[in-house]
């Protein structure tokens, strides 16, 4: 909302300073070439704003409870660091998928994209899978780890002792009323 808003305003501004240079003949050429910058600069503004509208994945935190449309895993491979992105659409209180589906962004990690690729396995045979966020317990063997490395890291800045992680999970197929077949 806030980017929409923003772009509306990048535009509304152009658009004034393009009506004010043509209306006012008598300004300087430093004045016009500065409404011209100006005008340059929000353009950019403009393009780097459209780029996030044009389905690029957000790195914003994941819904609470999601319908998965579809997962793919990039695993890392040189500089690049791999990631997990996500197509999914909300959930509304009643349990259904609510809203336009969105794409999301998460950082490579091993327990996550195993997860991810059993869910996909389980959307290639057609299954529907609904999806929520939630925090693992340590198993007693990852916490001695932790510990012996000072509970930190690879960066060297301190870990929650449970993980964010995600639990797919099967949708019971729709139950259906049933239908009055006409007499005749």
């Amino acid at each position: 909302m806030a980017l929409s808003l923003g772009l509306l305003a990048a535009y509304v501004l152009i658009a004034v300073l393009v009506l004010i240079a043509l209306r006012q003949q008598g300004l300087p050429p430093s004045v016009k070439l500065g409404l011209a910058a100006i005008t340059c600069l929000f353009y950019f503004v403009t393009w780097f704003g459209i780029e996030k509208l044009l389905g690029q994945p957000s790195p914003s935190p994941l819904p609470s409870e999601f319908r998965v449309i579809w997962i793919h895993i990039d695993e890392p491979e040189g500089d690049n660091q791999g990631g997990i992105y996500y197509w999914l659409r909300s959930l509304d209180s009643a349990g259904m998928p609510s809203g336009p589906p969105r794409a999301y962004e998460r950082p490579y990690s091993i327990p996550e994209a195993i997860a991810a690729e059993a869910a996909n396995q389980k959307l290639q045979d057609g299954e529907l899978l609904n999806g929520r966020q939630s925090r693992a317990a340590i198993s007693s063997s990852d916490k001695k780890e932790k510990e012996a490395s000072g509970n930190q890291a690879t960066d060297g800045t301190p870990q929650d002792t449970a993980a964010l992680y995600f639990e797919f999970f099967e949708v019971a197929p729709p139950t259906l009323p049933e239908k009055d077949i006409p007499i005749r």
